[in-house]
């Protein structure tokens, strides 16, 4: 008697709640929930995810076109999270899947018009998609080897130098010893070296310096703070704590001694963070403390980037994940401690898409996995403050800075009356003693571009986001106009749309424009702005900390994405807030 064919539950990445069951043929081989397949789909073929695995009847049921995956991309227990998320949010879980997947992996067909060779043109579907693992050419010593007398100049310096090292990837070759790749073929061809590729990552850390560090002396708070995390970690049970502690209190540290004890019981830890700019900040000091041990997921990184990495946490190549919000989705197991730090802020609500709030979920997947969550904050929820105080989650108090530090002097001037003066006097003078001093000043801004709103003196036309109904914001540096809810552009015109006239004022200010007047000020001053404009991109949310932590800038224009958290050991007092000036504009 034949085997009862596998019918297999789907659900689709689109706007449809419902599971879709297909034949898995024989010939493609055995399935697992969480694994990929491609599918057809109406009059296209797309992926679907597996959810689970049944008989049953087959009349009518389309088969399986191929199976994308040789291992399952999501295990039960993150189905169980991604299952309860999709039905808390009322979202579709193929839509939540895919947003809790690496972005560009999926296969889908598109219709695609195809000349044949009589010149009739037909409809024909073209698969597109798919991200791709990166693999390298590395060299090695060929076991048969003849002499290297023959061999001289950058012949000789490449075999010297894959002779040192044991083997070399090329493009380390190609760097140190400039040569081409031709060379490197009759390196090879010769017999003097061989060659084999391999599977490889590409770095998020773009090199980020960090060297071991020792673990300080803990103040009585912090102690106590890590002694009751540490407790909870050994019964093994949900437990939620509160650490209230004000800026400065030392609660990094606190998360670092309870991640050391969670990952000697052979577990892993989650830590999100509220904004982008905030990672290299952490990742910096879990890497002095952790090594490489560490895994970062967050939209700052290229996609490959994050592809590798998430390949790196599947694999249990990393006990530490550091990231923004969407971390909380990463493909973890074992997890014993989950912290969520700075736990008040609103960037971790994720507002278009799949809707959903990290802060919530973290404490959802740490009950689910039996762990500890830590909300970090200076200045918590108003909920999660009355959940401590009601006795729900537990309260842990860090009141006073570390080696007793005094808390920042803040001065709020009013600047009612000095219309398009964007420094006062008393921040001019700060900043001129600061830069006497050899110190560094942050300056803050909630608005990034150079003007926040456009008005055509002539008529008084505003330009405005077709879809949004908000004011555009320019960006001269890209020479645009962007919204910066949807992300609408248009070239920066120089008529109005409306009368046609060239008096178009540009009102506002935005982080390039405060970058201008601060260096048009202070010439002598070494200014980096740093916003989401300069931080996207590979790379990019690395390259700013790092200066303030070497002191190169003396000043740093910022917007809030990377201004809270932030650590410049140079920086003294003198910067201030300018964005309550500004709050009437979107």
């Amino acid at each position: 008697m034949p085997d009862s064919p596998t019918i297999i539950g789907t659900v689709v990445p689109l706007h449809l709640n419902a599971v879709y069951n297909y034949i898995v043929p024989a010939e493609l081989g055995s399935i697992r929930i969480g694994m990929r397949v491609l599918v057809p789909f109406g009059r296209r073929t797309l992926t679907a995810y597996t959810v689970n695995i049944e008989g049953g009847a087959v009349d009518g049921l389309k088969e399986v076109v191929a199976i994308l995956d040789r291992e399952p991309l999501y295990t039960a227990a993150e189905l169980e999270f991604f299952s309860w998320a999709a039905s808390y949010y009322m979202h579709p879980l193929g839509e939540v899947l895919k947003s809790a997947l690496p972005a560009g992996i999926n296969i889908v067909g598109k219709k695609q018009p195809v000349t044949l060779s009589d010149g009739t043109i037909v409809s024909e579907e073209v698969l597109s998609g798919g991200r791709g693992i990166k693999r390298e050419i590395f060299y090695l010593i060929s076991p048969d080897s003849p002499s290297r007398q023959s061999l001289s100049g950058k012949k000789l310096t490449a075999v010297d130098l894959v002779q040192t090292m044991g083997e070399a990837p090329a493009g380390l070759l190609r760097k140190e010893c400039k040569i081409d790749a031709a060379t490197l073929r009759y390196l090879v061809e010769k017999g003097w070296l061989a060659t084999e590729e391999r599977e490889v990552y590409r770095n998020p850390f773009h090199d980020l310096a960090s060297s071991p560090d020792e673990p300080p002396i803990l103040t009585s708070a912090q102690e106590q703070a890590v002694i009751r995390i540490i407790a909870s970690l050994d019964s093994r049970k949900f437990s939620p704590f509160l650490l209230h502690g004000v800026t400065g209190s030392g609660k990094t540290e606190v998360y670092l001694h309870a991640i050391s004890h969670t990952l000697g019981q052979g577990r892993r830890a989650l830590v999100l963070v509220p904004e982008i700019a905030l990672t290299p900040q952490l990742v910096r000091r879990f890497r002095a403390r952790f090594g490489d041990r560490i895994a970062i997921l967050h939209s700052g990184l290229s996609s490959g980037e994050r592809f590798d990495e998430w390949r790196r946490i599947r694999r249990g190549e990393a006990s530490i994940v550091i990231g923004a919000r969407s971390a909380i989705f990463a493909p973890l197991e074992h997890i014993g401690i989950i912290i969520v730090d700075e736990e008040h802020e609103s960037s971790y609500k994720q507002g278009e898409g799949f809707r959903y709030n990290a802060r919530d979920l973290a404490l959802v997947r740490a009950k689910m996995e039996n762990s500890c969550v830590v909300l970090g904050s200076a200045t918590p929820q108003v909920t999660t403050w009355h959940a401590a105080q009601t006795g729900r989650i537990g309260l842990i108090e860090l009141p006073n800075r570390v080696r007793d530090l005094p808390m920042p002097e803040i001065a709020l001037v009013e600047m009612a009356g000095k219309k398009g003066v964007t420094f006062s006097p008393q921040l001019l003078e700060a900043i001129e003693t600061n830069l006497a001093a050899g110190g560094q000043t942050l300056l803050f801004l909630n608005r990034r571009g150079f003007a926040t709103c456009l008005i055509c003196q002539d008529c008084g036309y505003t330009f405005r986001c077709p879809n949004c109904a908000v004011s555009l914001t320019h960006h001269r540096s890209k020479g645009r106009h962007f919204c910066h809810y949807c992300d609408h552009s248009i070239p920066a015109p120089s008529l109005c749309p409306e009368c046609h006239g060239n008096d178009i004022v540009l009102l506002g200010r935005g982080t390039e424009k405060v970058e201008d007047e601060i260096s048009a000020l202070f010439p002598m001053a070494r200014v980096a702005r740093m916003d989401r404009d300069t931080t996207t991109g590979t790379g990019g949310a690395f390259a700013h900390p790092d200066l303030g932590r070497r002191g190169e800038n003396r000043h740093s224009g910022r917007n809030p994405d990377g201004s809270k958290g932030a650590r410049f050991p140079w920086s003294h007092p003198g910067g201030r807030d300018l964005g309550r000036r500004f709050t009437q504009f979107p």
